[in-house]
């Protein structure tokens, strides 16, 4: 499996990481909300989604880069 980056998103704007089953009909998908807008992520196991929505609001200074599996 690879990964090609979709986009950028700045987490010093970020306000909220979010589960986003319920809104995307995807299972293991997040939510990253900025001022902008949202961006939603799908993970390949719950254990990353947990990683996700625990560890990136604490992650300051730093851009995460999304990619999405080929």
């Amino acid at each position: 499996m690879s990964t090609v980056p979709q986009g950028v998103i700045d987490m010093n704007r970020c306000t909220d990481v979010f589960d986003a089953e319920g809104t995307t009909s995807h299972p293991l998908s997040v939510g990253i909300k900025t001022p902008e807008k949202s961006t939603f992520i799908k993970g390949t196991s719950k254990d990353e989604i947990n990683r996700y929505t625990h560890i990136a609001p604490t992650l300051p200074f730093m851009i995460l880069r999304i990619t999405e599996s080929v």
